[in-house]
């Protein structure tokens, strides 16, 4: 967030080329507003789904297609990369990568939304900082 407010003249700004309009727009839509929406999402359709006002049907449609929309993403990027760069030695290795590409949407996916929501927080509320910290360093015996 501070590097987005830092630079916020740059996003959507067709001064600064492909990096303005591109990159910034897609650092705004995934990065800002990303975990705002998925989040909101996360709790919205459940309390639908509770209040009567969504089907079980349609409740299990929508997370199978969230959670197999985020497992082809994850195991296509990495099938790309690998078909490009092929930094993997063996196939187990990659089986691997693609077993944690696919269980990351189960539970991790989540809770780093909700880190990078609360990063949003507070940088928007001004609480900044890493807190104290003690250094210890290297003691002589």
């Amino acid at each position: 967030m501070e590097t987005v407010f830092r630079h916020r003249d740059m996003i959507l700004n067709p001064r600064y080329g492909r990096i303005g309009i591109i990159g910034f727009g897609h650092i705004l839509l995934v990065d800002v507003f990303g975990p705002i929406v998925e989040i909101f999402g996360y709790v919205l359709i459940p309390s639908f789904w509770l209040l009567g006002l969504l089907s079980l049907d349609y409740l299990w449609a929508l997370l199978a297609v969230t959670f197999g929309f985020g497992v082809v993403i994850s195991v296509g990027a990495l099938a790309l990369e690998e078909v490009e760069l092929r930094r993997f030695p063996n196939p187990k290795s990659l089986l691997i990568l693609m077993g944690a590409a696919v269980l990351e949407n189960f539970g991790y996916r989540q809770i780093n939304n909700v880190w990078r929501l609360r990063g949003l927080w507070q940088f928007m509320t001004g609480a900044q900082g890493w807190g104290s910290m003690t250094r210890t360093g290297f003691r002589s015996s």
